[in-house]
């Protein structure tokens, strides 16, 4: 007796379906602007390979600028701002925010025991987000959010509680014991450019 062929599970049918759909020759055609098209592609890879050496290049600018800006801190000097010169461009100006990540909540303890000035250079930071829903709010809910929360403020805000630094740390930098400032990551810095009159755009 011969043995019946084994038939594809759902997973493997599925699988050809999505396959099928996936064929870009099943779409409706554009044919009469192919030039056009072809610019389009052309200058799309030629941007992404421009914005990857770029992201490479600003990098290593914002590297070198920060020991610039890290040595004026140790200084005593504190300028958030280093220009750059160029060769034959009129630079550019790199700008260091005085902002921080964030820390867990719960390593306050461990903070406070490492940095004597803690509450100068710290604060807790909360963050309220709606919760992910796969339902629509009740004009009913947003009328009391309207007035007043409430018992229903859990049910409809997620809290995030972490320690933020306060405004001025980047300047104190050097006050901050060297294991606190291993847990802390600065924002990265932004590239500016300069005119040929000096003004940063």
């Amino acid at each position: 007796m011969a043995k019946a062929s084994k038939l594809p599970s759902i997973s493997d049918q599925l699988k050809q379906v999505s396959k099928a759909s996936k064929k870009a020759s099943d779409k409706p055609t554009l044919s009469s602007y192919k030039a056009m098209v072809d610019s389009t592609v052309t200058m799309k890879k030629e941007l992404e390979d421009l914005q990857s050496q770029y992201e490479q290049t600003e990098k290593q600018l914002l590297d070198e600028a920060f020991k610039v800006y890290s040595d004026e801190r140790s200084a005593g000097s504190y300028v958030s701002s280093i220009l750059c010169e160029g060769q034959k461009t009129d630079g550019c100006m790199v700008i260091f925010q005085d902002k921080f990540s964030n820390l867990p909540l719960d390593m306050e303890k461990e903070l406070r025991k490492l940095d004597p000035n803690y509450d100068e250079h710290f604060c807790e930071s909360r963050k309220l987000t709606v919760k992910r829903t796969n339902k629509e709010i009740p004009d009913g809910v947003v009328q009391k959010l309207m007035k007043a929360l409430g018992k229903d403020f859990a049910e409809i805000f997620e809290v995030k509680q972490e320690i933020g630094t306060k405004k001025g740390l980047a300047e104190k930098w050097d006050d901050l014991p060297q294991s606190v400032k291993d847990m802390l990551v600065q924002a990265k810095g932004s590239v500016r450019l300069v005119t040929a009159d000096g003004k940063v755009i």
